[in-house]
């Protein structure tokens, strides 16, 4: 009897345990609403310009940013907002505005960006309330992982 009852009590206080802290964490979309500047683009894999060999590891040119994000929806967004109802809108360098749809797949480590019929994926390293940290594969010259770092933009 004794042993049914410390059984009891080990798995309700499990259940308990799991419940608090599910509740306790922000979701993953919360955290995303709002306003995020981009900080930095770096890459876990780098091959140098030709022209300037002197590109240290990890860090990156315009020329390599222009290569990279040439197909991509993100392409010279320099701030991302998120909106509650699943739009994001891509400030770019020119002014231009882009809108489009995001949504937060898998256990709330994929963000996925919707253009159309156009979808792309990226991996959330790092989701705090003041700093966002994205990666994605890059297949083209500069082959590697590449890692975006954003800021929350504060009210």
């Amino acid at each position: 009897m004794k042993i049914a009852l410390i059984y009891i009590s080990s798995l309700l206080l499990m259940v308990a345990t799991v419940a608090f802290t599910m509740n306790w964490a922000e979701s993953p979309n919360n955290l995303l609403i709002g306003e995020w500047e981009e900080l930095s683009w770096q890459y876990e894999k780098i091959d140098p310009h030709p022209e300037n060999k002197s590109i240290s590891i990890g860090t990156i040119d315009e020329y390599q940013k222009a290569e990279i994000s040439q197909e991509l929806i993100i392409h010279e967004a320099e701030r991302w907002e998120f909106s509650p109802s699943g739009e994001i809108r891509l400030h770019k360098q020119n002014g231009t505005v882009e809108s489009l749809w995001w949504r937060i797949k898998g256990r709330g480590h994929i963000l996925k960006l919707i253009h159309g019929t156009v979808n792309e994926h990226y991996q959330i390293q790092k989701l705090t309330a003041n700093l966002l940290e994205i990666h994605f594969n890059s297949d083209l010259q500069t082959r590697g992982i590449v890692k975006m770092t954003f800021r929350k933009k504060q009210k």
